[in-house]
């Protein structure tokens, strides 16, 4: 399952993202290097990954967004206990955020401590 979402998905999730932020009045700029990154004029920045390892390679990146950003890391659902583990008191503010595709539409689980 975790393999059907890797990459395939990855730009929809950061799209819906950026939807949700539309919705809610915020001007939003997507990134997608070093890693996919949804920047909200609200101070937040969601950064969508894919894959375990991308996770662990993200850290500096993560540490160094979150100096000035609320940071969001967005992950398919099949990797919230990785998500967790790895990022588990590394920071002081970095949320978790899961998400999932229910047929055609991107769902998103409640934001958590990691």
């Amino acid at each position: 399952m975790a393999l059907a979402m890797e990459t395939d998905l990855l730009p929809v999730a950061a799209l819906a993202c950026a939807d949700a932020y539309a919705a809610l009045g915020s001007s939003v700029i997507i990134k997608d290097e070093p890693f996919v990154t949804v920047f909200s004029d609200g101070d937040i920045a969601e950064v969508i990954l894919d894959h375990e390892a991308q996770i662990e390679s993200a850290i500096p990146y993560i540490a160094g967004l979150a100096d000035v950003w609320k940071v969001v890391v967005v992950l398919p659902a099949a990797l919230g206990g990785a998500g967790h583990r790895l990022l588990r008191g590394r920071f002081d503010d970095v949320r978790l955020q899961l998400w999932w595709a229910d047929e055609a539409v991107i769902r998103f689980g409640q934001v958590e401590i990691p």
